[in-house]
């Protein structure tokens, strides 16, 4: 494409077609394996790939029949469209006040937008919220990622098939659920003042004062705390990375061999 076509793009662009078997790499933009087009009037203009929109004048969507993908940021757009097939859904910094009815979306993220309320997504896998007013989660029988940032849920849902769950900055959660297939758990400046058993948990990222003891992970390999209260440490034999730092009862480390680990540990396991 070239610069004489990329200037005339309209101030006021409305999408209203994409066809996904055309392919085009749009040097200009920086952005490759581009999909579709904008079509205004008679000329047609490119378009990002599986509808990534982050251009300020783009003010509304129309109906896609067989979009799988939608990326919204940081644009005019006030309102969704009903997608049957979309699977993949991001908005960031928005106008987008209410969510619709994806039955097949498996991944959403919201980031900064006026949506207050979540919909029922039964084949949901993946769900971000960082700084939204959304302030209770629903039940996703098939959720394994939990990202929960900077906003006011008041309570967690128990979600069977969890594998990973980070909570930071979310003053209002009180109290882990049970996750029996946990591997990966992060929690930063919360309310919490116990963590549970997570028999498969791999990973562990504790920032907070809430948290004083910790419990037994067999399957543990990575430990880090920044800013804690924890004083005595568990015998973890799989654990191959340890960082801690700013933690008034634990001196400072950062290693990935096996050896000192262990060192450290023995010196803050309580023998009795």
């Amino acid at each position: 494409m070239n610069k004489d076509l990329l200037s005339k793009l309209p101030p006021n662009v409305v999408i209203y077609k994409i066809l996904s078997f055309i392919e085009i790499e749009l040097k200009a933009f920086d952005v490759k394996d581009l999909y579709g087009y904008f079509e205004d009037d008679i000329i047609r203009y490119p378009i990002w790939n599986n509808i990534i929109i982050n251009n300020n004048s783009i003010k509304k969507l129309v109906l896609y029949s067989h979009l799988t993908s939608l990326s919204i940021r940081d644009c005019k757009i006030s309102e969704l469209k009903e997608y049957p097939f979309l699977t993949s859904l991001t908005i960031i910094g928005s106008f987008i006040s209410e969510l619709k009815e994806y039955p097949l979306l498996t991944s959403l993220y919201i980031h900064g937008s006026e949506i207050s309320e979540l919909k029922e997504y039964p084949l949901l896998t993946s769900l971000t919220l960082w700084r939204c007013k959304i302030n209770k989660l629903k039940e996703y029988p098939l959720l394994t990622s939990l990202y929960i940032r900077f906003c006011k849920i008041n309570e967690l849902k128990e979600y069977p098939l969890l594998t990973s769950l980070k909570l930071i900055y979310c003053d209002n959660i009180s109290e882990l659920k049970e996750y029996p297939f946990l591997t990966s758990l992060t929690l930063w400046s919360l309310k919490i003042n116990e963590l549970k058993e997570y028999p498969f948990l791999t990973s562990l990222f504790i920032s907070d004062w809430g948290i004083s003891e910790l419990k037994e992970y067999p399957f543990l390999t990575s430990l880090e705390f920044i800013d804690c209260n924890i004083s005595e440490l568990k015998e973890y034999p799989l654990l191959t990375y340890l960082s801690i730092h700013k933690c008034v009862n634990l001196e400072s480390i950062k290693t990935e061999s096996k050896d000192e680990i262990k060192r450290y540990i023995q010196e803050y396991i309580n023998l009795y």
